[in-house]
């Protein structure tokens, strides 16, 4: 059985950066937190096409005030508000300039989707200290087991040696790595990796939803192993 995002229960699951910056939202909102939307683009096709929106990410953003800086504003007709000072301008810019490169090298590059152990930040204390070792050893810690678990459940299927070594290896190769190997890998890998998937318990598959979820997304279809 073929593993179709749109057809299995974690396919509604979206794992993207901003997916998961959305969910933040509406408790930022509430506390009245200042909040910016982050443009993620990646390159063209072609040197010196225009670059391509991949998606947006919501995150905090610090203000003047929190940073004890009292700031005069005024109000345009519409209703506008902006500082009266132009340095207050500048530095509320520099600001949010700061942010959004921050959330930036969270990502994985051409893409608006997290790299393992970061999400966007909740908080004004998440923006002004990273990520830390410690979450990020958790995220590898994460991968090293659905990829042991994929592995074990792959060798118990008692297929030939090549292709258990080929899908083992996949189901530990980063995106772009992944999205170098051939259409018929991708199609089995695909196929093996629905019926692991039926095959976790229910607590596993909450567990392992972003592997699941990213490598479905990374898999395609056409022509080289043998299914034997």
């Amino acid at each position: 059985m073929t593993f179709d995002t749109k057809k299995t229960t974690i396919g509604a699951m979206s794992q993207t950066g901003q997916a998961e910056s959305d969910r933040i939202l509406t408790d930022l909102g509430a506390r009245n937190m200042k909040t910016i939307q982050i443009e993620i683009t990646k390159n063209g096709e072609n040197k010196g096409d225009e670059r391509i929106k991949v998606g947006t990410i919501s995150t905090v953003c610090p203000t003047l005030d929190d940073f004890g800086i009292t700031a005069a504003t005024t109000k345009d007709k519409e209703g506008k508000e902006s500082f009266v000072n132009p340095a207050h301008v500048w530095l509320a810019s520099v600001i949010e300039t700061a942010t959004a490169n921050q959330i930036k090298s969270y990502l994985v590059p051409q893409t608006a989707t997290f790299k393992d152990g970061y999400s966007a930040p909740a908080t004004l204390e998440n923006i002004y200290t990273p990520p830390e070792s410690g979450l990020r050893g958790a995220a590898l810690a994460l991968r090293r087991a659905f990829i042991t678990a994929f592995s074990a459940f792959f060798v118990g299927l008692k297929k030939s040696e090549k292709l258990t070594t080929a899908m083992c290896a996949m189901a530990g190769l980063d995106e772009t790595k992944f999205s170098t190997t051939s259409p018929k890998h991708k199609e089995l890998f695909s196929k093996y990796l629905g019926e692991f998937f039926a095959f976790c318990s229910d607590e596993d598959k909450t567990r392992f939803e972003k592997f699941f979820v990213n490598l479905a997304k990374l898999c395609q279809a056409d022509g080289e192993l043998e299914d034997e």
